[in-house]
C-alpha cells in the first residue's frame, strides 16, 4: 500500500469483510465463511483494491499460493444488468463463480461475484453491484487519512461559513479523548483550555480565515508555525505574553494566561499513522494528524491530507538535555490547570487530545479536555 501511496495513489478505505458484515458468503458453490481485509482508493474512474485473506477458504488464499503476490482480478460493473443475469451470462459461456457475496453498508448493499476466468485471461473476472441506496459502513477507515480536497482556507473571510462553524462548535465544550475539535475564533476572543484530568497533551492548530490567497497550496495559506514562532520570540517554549506567529510571521494569537507550571512544546511533530507504526502498532491508531483534518472538514474548512502543520503541544513535556537529546515525558500539569490564548485575527482553532497511549506523553492514558469561547 505505502508503495501506490508513493506513485500518488490513495489514500484507501481500510474495510473488514466478516460475516457479520459480508451475508451470503459462498466459495465455488459451498457455503464457506471467510473473513478479508480490503482497501480501496479512487483514481478518477479507476479504483485501485488490495485485498489480503485473513481466515477460510477464499480465491485471493489460492492466487497467493499458486502464484504470490500480483494482480488478481479486474472488476466490472454491468449497467442495469442483474445480478442473477450476469452470472447466468458467465455460465452459459463456461465460467463458474468462485466466490461470491452480499456486503452491507451504512444503508444498501454491495453484491460481489468472482468468476473462474483465470485459465482463459491469466487473472479473474469480478462483477459488482451497489444498490441505489448505497453509503459507506459507519467503522471505514482511512490510510493514511481522510482525502482531503484543494483547501477552501484560502478564501476571504466568509462571515456565514464562519458563523455556522460556530454554531456546530458552540461557546464551549469538550474535546474527547483521542479526538479533534475545531473552533473559530473572531479577532479579540479568547479560548481557554482546560486540562480536566491533569495529564492530557493538547495538539493545538490554528488556521487564518482572513487570507486572500488564492493558491491552494498549503504553504500559501496563513496558519500557526512554531518554527517561526521560536524564531521571532527567541524561545523554545512561549510564556504569557508572547505572541504566537504564522508562517507569514504574522502574530495569529497571544498568550494571555498559564496556571500550569508552563511546560509546552514546540518541537515535536504531530502523531500520525507512521509514527504508531515506528513504535510497533500493526492495527490502526488514532492520531493528532488524523484528528486535525477530520476536525477541519467537519467545519467546512478541508485541508489537504499530505500536509500537516507542526503543533502546539500544549501541557507537553518534552525535556532537552545538555547534549540536545530528547525525551518523552509525563505532563507536569495538574488537575483543571488552563491556558487562555486570544486571537489575534479571524482564525480557526483545531484541538486534538492527542491519542498517545505508547509513550509516556498522556501519562499512557488519554483523557478528555474542555474548552470555553471568552469574549
Amino acid at each position: 500500500m505505502d508503495g501506490l501511496l508513493r506513485l500518488g495513489i490513495g489514500p484507501f478505505q481500510v474495510h473488514s469483510f466478516t460475516p457479520s458484515c459480508v451475508t451470503s458468503q459462498k466459495y465455488y458453490g459451498r457455503d464457506e465463511a471467510f473473513e478479508l481485509k480490503v482497501c480501496f482508493a479512487k483514481q478518477g474512474s479507476l479504483v485501485w483494491e488490495i485485498m489480503e485473506p485473513v481466515k477460510g477458504p477464499s480465491i485471493m488464499a489460492d492466487y497467493l499460493a499458486k502464484h504470490g503476490d500480483g494482480i488478481h482480478h479486474v472488476a466490472f460493473d454491468c449497467g442495469d444488468l442483474s445480478v442473477r443475469k450476469r452470472q447466468d451470462e458467465f455460465s452459459k459461456r463456461g465460467f463458474q463463480i468462485a466466490q461470491e457475496g452480499i456486503w452491507h453498508g451504512k444503508t444498501g448493499t454491495c453484491h460481489f461475484t468472482f468468476f473462474d476466468t483465470e485459465e482463459v485471461t491469466n487473472t479473474c473476472f469480478e462483477s459488482y453491484h451497489f444498490s441505489s441506496d448505497w453509503e459507506d459502513p459507519l467503522d471505514t477507515i482511512w490510510y493514511p487519512t481522510l482525502p482531503i480536497q484543494a483547501p477552501r482556507l484560502d478564501l476571504p473571510f466568509n462571515p456565514n461559513q464562519f458563523a455556522l462553524a460556530a454554531e456546530k462548535a458552540g461557546t464551549s465544550g469538550v474535546i474527547r479523548a483521542r479526538n479533534g475539535k475545531a473552533v473559530p475564533l473572531e479577532k479579540g476572543q479568547t479560548i481557554k483550555i482546560v486540562n480536566t484530568y491533569g495529564k492530557q497533551v493538547i495538539d493545538f492548530f490554528a488556521f487564518s480565515l482572513d487570507s486572500k490567497m488564492r493558491c491552494p497550496l498549503p504553504e500559501n495559506i496563513e496558519h500557526l508555525s512554531m518554527q517561526h514562532t521560536r524564531a521571532i520570540n527567541l524561545r523554545t517554549i512561549p510564556a504569557t505574553g508572547d505572541f504566537l506567529y504564522s508562517n507569514f510571521r504574522k502574530a495569529v494569537l497571544k498568550f494571555i494566561e498559564d496556571t500550569s507550571p508552563g511546560v509546552h512544546d514546540t518541537l515535536i511533530p504531530a502523531c500520525d499513522l507512521e509514527r504508531y507504526r515506528t513504535l510497533g502498532v500493526t492495527e490502526y491508531h488514532a492520531s493528532c494528524s488524523e484528528n486535525m483534518h477530520m476536525a477541519l472538514a467537519e467545519a467546512g474548512y478541508p485541508w489537504p491530507s499530505y500536509e500537516t502543520p507542526a503543533p502546539f503541544n500544549l501541557f507537553m513535556n518534552i525535556p532537552v538535555g545538555q547534549d540536545g537529546g530528547l525525551s518523552f515525558e509525563s505532563p507536569v500539569s495538574k488537575e483543571g490547570d488552563y491556558v487562555t490564548l486570544r486571537a489575534e485575527k479571524n482564525c480557526l482553532i483545531v484541538m486534538s487530545a492527542c491519542p498517545q497511549d505508547i509513550t509516556a506523553v498522556n501519562a499512557m492514558k488519554p483523557m478528555d479536555c474542555q474548552y470555553e469561547v471568552l469574549m
